[in-house]
């Protein structure tokens, strides 16, 4: 019978965090910035939910914000802060816009595991583009090195000052019996309309990741380094990928 109870209590508590989770998604998507720090889990450290926010012309390493509600800033004087969101995910489309000042560079974690590198490139060479480059998988650690970073095909980012879009699909890993992984979660990327990663495979959680164990689903969680950065427009919609997934 006390088993029963503790079943029971369980199964309420992983309905209500279905509930909760579920309540923030419109038409199958989550507007994750739309609605400020409503969707994102405490502490927000560094992080707040602005109305605008631009390039400081005087300083451009700063952002000059606005009050209000529509978007998230992260204001790095602080040190670096991880803002976690509320509801976790499988395969999914991702899109967000990210502004970033001069130097300025934040990460995208997908699952809280895989981060994909935000980061101010513009100095970088189109045709030469590094792991510092936007769009660039972090690697992992292995040891004591740092392995399996993957270099984006191309420098895609645009002028200072402006907007950058990330549109990414992603496929979480799969698991069979007792939990062992049969197959690598993958990643498509591409920044402002450019594809930067075409099917990656991401062998292991990357350097830097919250969650270190894989699994099939985790949070959303924003990377707030040395810089200032704000996110905008940014939208999540759950899917379900076969093996043979391709969305480019």
């Amino acid at each position: 019978m006390k088993a029963n109870k503790h079943l029971l209590f369980a199964a309420i508590l992983l309905l209500i965090s279905f509930i909760n989770s579920n309540s923030f998604a419109q038409n199958g998507y989550y507007f994750l910035t739309d609605q400020g720090l409503t969707i994102w889990k405490e502490p927000y450290k560094g992080w707040k939910e602005v109305a605008d926010a631009t390039l400081d012309s005087s300083t451009v390493d700063t952002l000059t914000i606005s009050e209000g509600i529509g978007m998230v800033t992260f204001d790095s004087k602080n040190g670096p802060s991880f803002l976690v969101s509320s509801f976790e995910h499988g395969d999914c489309k991702l899109y967000a816009e990210v502004l970033l000042p001069h130097n300025g560079k934040a990460g995208l974690l997908l699952q809280g595991r895989y981060e994909i590198i935000l980061a101010d490139s513009a100095l970088i060479s189109d045709s030469i583009p590094n792991l510092l480059n936007i769009g660039a998988i972090a690697p992992r650690m292995r040891a004591d090195s740092l392995v399996d970073g993957k270099v984006p095909r191309k420098n895609a980012f645009s002028k200072r000052g402006r907007w950058q879009t990330i549109e990414v699909f992603f496929k979480a890993p799969r698991f069979g019996e007792k939990g062992v992984k049969i197959s690598y979660a993958k990643v498509w990327v591409k920044v402002n309309g450019v594809t930067v990663q075409n099917g990656v495979e991401l062998v292991n959680s990357t350097f830097g990741g919250q969650n270190k164990a894989e699994r099939l689903t985790g949070p959303v969680v924003f990377a707030g380094k040395q810089s200032d950065v704000a996110f905008r427009n940014v939208t999540l919609k759950r899917l379900k990928m076969k093996n043979d997934y391709h969305p480019y």
